[in-house]
């Protein structure tokens, strides 16, 4: 089981399970006052299998300053490294992005390890 440092702009989404769900997503990429600011967001769908038993559970949604954490249980944890709030206008590729560190929880099967067993 291992880290993954992880590049996430507005439009992107991390997913990083083995399937569909969870997913994240970043918003509000900012500096304010100094400080490296982003929101994190996601998890699983209302409808989704882990809604049975851990509704309280199913999805996370925090803002961060640098340095911070949010942990979502039974995924794992993810810590704002930093942020690149500068938008280059009708530059392609262009956009705010926020670069976080991504800890899986025990137990929780990423699909980079998967691939690696693979190998």
């Amino acid at each position: 089981m291992s880290t993954r440092i992880v590049e996430l702009s507005p439009v992107s989404v991390f997913r990083p399970g083995t399937d569909a769900y969870p997913a994240y997503t970043v918003s509000n990429v900012r500096v304010v006052d100094g400080m490296m600011m982003a929101t994190v967001r996601g998890g699983y769908p209302v409808d989704s299998p882990n809604a049975t038993d851990r509704p309280a559970e199913l999805s996370v949604c925090s803002d961060l300053q640098a340095g911070e954490a949010l942990t979502h249980p039974g995924v794992g944890t993810f810590t704002l490294l930093y942020v690149n709030p500068i938008v280059i206008p009708f530059e392609s590729g262009s956009g705010p992005i926020a670069t976080l560190e991504f800890a899986p929880a025990p137990g929780f099967d990423t699909y980079w390890d998967q691939e690696k067993e693979r190998q």
